[in-house]
């Protein structure tokens, strides 16, 4: 009987993993199935790489636009699109004319939009008592946004514009890493947001810092690590004087993709739902901090599996149960930072 019990353990564990309307799939070398990623098929053109591949698929700024991504980055993909309706593609950055989709693409991020003629902008429409149309009227609200000279960070502040400057600051942030140069951040007395684009990748949690000059000290800011775009964001809030700002790298916590897995195969091995997950970086018995880079939540989550595979390209796998307090299980796969919690802190 333990050997049947075992047998289906390792049968589940082969299932293969497809959330639904997920904006994010893995690819495996084997598949012979032509991906979906939110109403886009994606046919690879031969020669393909070998390499385990994601497809991201995220909705940009610009109302109607989508931003696609293949992954690695750094390895080239030939390839093509479907979808319903008629949708253009122009590379992330090109100042190329929008082409329509059926040819072959040959760059790694693309924008996707839907043809002009078939998504015409309509004004809304209300009526009043007397039966009078009153069309509402439309606003195009636009900050000023300014980059630094290396074009390696951006301020967007709302009202006005911003002064960057390159420093030096040789104070150090603890036992992190510097991952950037030193910017120091004028503009009038109101909130901003901050992009840093940095050059290469890591597993490496990385977060913005903002240094303190009456404390003498790095101040965390709740920052979005957008990884595979390479770059990171934040909100600053306003108050009186420069900011002076750097990416740090945190060697004890990485940032990666987290699955979700239902736990009724637990039930030949006396688990239960609850927050727990699958790592294959910490041992069983290990508890863990995971927090959603896009929301800044967090939960505490134990170690009570190995998993997932290095070749699936995620980070962690959550317990169903430990997932939906992060996310809505319809995302599929969500970013998140993984750390090891100690609860003597």
């Amino acid at each position: 009987m333990k050997k049947i019990y075992l047998l289906l353990f390792f049968v589940l564990l082969l299932l293969p993993f497809r959330p639904a309307d997920a904006k994010i799939q893995i690819i495996q070398p084997t598949s012979s199935v032509l991906p979906e990623v939110d109403g886009f098929v994606v046919h690879f053109s031969d020669p393909s790489p070998v390499i385990t591949k994601a497809i991201e698929v995220i909705d940009t700024s610009d109302p109607g636009v989508k931003q696609l991504g293949i992954y690695p980055s750094q390895q080239q993909f030939y390839y093509t699109l479907a979808a319903e309706g008629k949708w253009q593609y122009k590379a992330v950055g090109s100042n190329d004319d929008w082409a329509p989709l059926g040819t072959r693409i040959s760059v790694n991020k693309i924008l996707l939009r839907l043809d002009s003629s078939e998504n015409e902008q309509i004004n809304p429409v209300l009526s009043n008592e007397d039966d009078e149309e009153v069309v509402l009227p439309t606003y195009n609200t636009r900050s000023e946004k300014t980059s630094s000279a290396d074009n390696k960070l951006t301020v967007d502040v709302p009202t006005g514009q911003a002064l960057i400057t390159k420093v030096f600051a040789p104070v150090k942030n603890g036992a992190l890493h510097l991952v950037s140069s030193f910017y120091k951040i004028e503009s009038q007395l109101s909130d901003y947001v901050v992009e840093f684009f940095y050059d290469q990748q890591s597993n490496f949690s990385r977060a913005i810092y903002s240094y303190n000059q009456e404390n003498k000290l790095w101040q965390k800011l709740q920052s979005y690590n957008d990884f595979p775009n390479k770059v990171i964001k934040t909100e600053v809030k306003a108050q009186a004087g420069p900011q002076v700002l750097a990416i740090f790298e945190d060697y004890d916590s990485q940032d990666g993709i987290a699955s979700f897995y239902d736990q009724s195969r637990y039930k030949y091995f006396n688990y239960k739902n609850g927050n727990f997950a699958a790592s294959r970086d910490f041992p069983k018995g290990t508890k863990l901090k995971v927090t959603r880079l896009l929301s800044g939540e967090s939960i505490i989550v134990e170690v009570n599996d190995y998993g997932p595979e290095l070749s699936t390209g995620r980070l962690i796998d959550l317990d169903i149960s430990a997932f939906k307090q992060l996310g809505s299980t319809s995302a599929g796969l969500i970013y998140v930072s993984v750390e090891k919690y100690d609860s003597n802190f």
